[in-house]
């Protein structure tokens, strides 16, 4: 009998705890990303984001609707260059799964688009702002030097 006990008293403390795993964050909770449509698939999309480094692509899946103005509209509004809101969940081994695509219109869209072309800006090429990062640079030119 007291075997017994020790077994069940060792397999409850191995067991694990509902509500610490339900505390856990999981990766169903959406993420909102905003960026510009860099192209879209009938399956799939790929976004710049603002602050991004390189494209993310998300995968449409039978729950993704399209929203523009309050309004559903159907995966085919969504077009390369338009500013988006998109909401994601992470998919267990694959891609990003979007869950919400908003197209941003006005000056929300338009803010996006300003704020994606200033960091895609050219650095200035006029030679007096790169030379100020250079202290006590020296050149020479001529023999000997």
């Amino acid at each position: 009998m007291a075997v017994l006990a020790g077994i069940l008293l060792l397999a409850a403390a191995c067991a694990p705890r509902r509500p610490a795993m339900a505390e856990r964050p999981t990766a169903a909770v959406p993420q909102p990303d905003v960026g510009i449509v860099r192209w879209v698939e009938p399956g799939r999309i790929s976004v710049d984001l603002l602050g991004g480094t390189r494209p993310r692509r998300y995968v449409r899946t039978q729950e993704t609707i399209v929203i523009r103005e309050e309004e559903e509209h159907p995966w085919s509004a969504l077009a390369p260059g338009q500013a988006i809101r998109i909401q994601s969940v992470k998919g267990p081994f694959g891609p990003r799964r979007a869950t919400e695509v908003e197209i941003l219109t006005g000056e929300e869209g338009a803010a996006v688009r300003r704020q994606m072309l200033a960091r895609k800006a050219p650095p200035d090429r006029s030679g007096t702002s790169s030379m100020r990062g250079l202290p006590n640079l020296h050149v020479s030119v001529g023999r000997g030097s």
